[in-house]
């Protein structure tokens, strides 16, 4: 390992994996939207966001920010939201008593105008926040993988480390939600504040960038160097990044990119 210290998050396999936990990454509600709006996005029409999309975003998010505001930490993690969603969906008497014991007031109110919806939008927002979530949900792996954390981004500053992420081959598709989001909190760790000149630089390798979908990408790619952080981004054609982005962000991404290589056939 030429002295560096490997740390594996197997999304396929507990055994030997490190711990990943979005909710215990966030920090602001602008947080809670981003994961919110990231696991809704995997389940959207090519990435577009009508009434019920919105909706689902508006919902998860109320029950994230219901998670960390009233039960203790060990409570704090996905397969908790799509259990309160479920709850919601086949026992809504119950969800009702929660929130209304335990909710801060403008919880309370939200919850209301959620709730407040005719009983068929209701079960459709209800049905679409589920779908987002069923990913982790009804997976028992992918649910122990999240429901704590041991990962330190901070020590990739501090000490010769290296950070694999591995799924299983062929369900890069599966797993890109939650990649995603973990690639978005990543960099928004390493854009918090500028390194310091003892602080190592970061190499970051995005082997199958057009499965991911980080909302930030271009400027990620803008402001990279700033931060002392090397991106390597691999994609079949450039078309993927117009594909997933459009062509003004894909042309600001490939403008950043200061080396390119291209492949027989590209």
């Amino acid at each position: 390992t030429r002295g560096f210290k490997v740390l594996t998050l197997n999304f396929g396999e507990k055994e030997g994996s490190v711990y990943y936990n979005p909710l215990h990454r966030i920090k602001s509600n602008a947080d809670v939207n981003k994961v919110a709006q990231m696991l809704v996005r995997a389940t959207t029409k090519d990435g577009q966001f009508d009434f019920w999309a919105n909706k689902s975003v508006e919902l998860i998010g109320l029950m994230i920010n219901f998670l960390l505001r009233t039960t203790e930490k060990e409570y704090h993690h996905l397969a908790q939201v799509f259990h309160l969603l479920e709850q919601l969906q086949g026992s809504p008497e119950k969800i009702d008593a929660l929130f209304a014991d335990n909710a801060p007031e403008d919880l309370w109110q939200k919850y209301k105008s959620l709730i407040g919806n005719s009983e068929n939008t209701r079960a459709s927002i209800i049905s679409s926040a589920l779908a987002s979530l069923n990913f982790i949900g009804n997976d028992q792996t992918l649910s122990d993988l999240t429901s704590t954390d041991n990962i330190d981004f901070s020590q990739l500053r501090n000490e010769k480390l290296v950070i694999y992420l591995r799924v299983p081959l062929g369900d890069m598709s599966y797993y890109s939600t939650i990649l995603s989001i973990f690639w978005e909190q990543f960099f928004s760790f390493v854009f918090s504040q500028l390194p310091n000149d003892d602080d190592l630089p970061i190499s970051v390798i995005l082997e199958e960038l057009s499965s991911l979908h980080l909302p930030n990408l271009s400027n990620i790619f803008a402001n990279a160097r700033k931060f002392r952080t090397s991106i390597l981004g691999i994609l079949q054609s450039e078309m993927q990044l117009h594909n997933n982005y459009g062509e003004f962000n894909a042309k600001t991404i490939l403008n950043n990119a200061a080396t390119k290589v291209y492949f027989t056939g590209l």
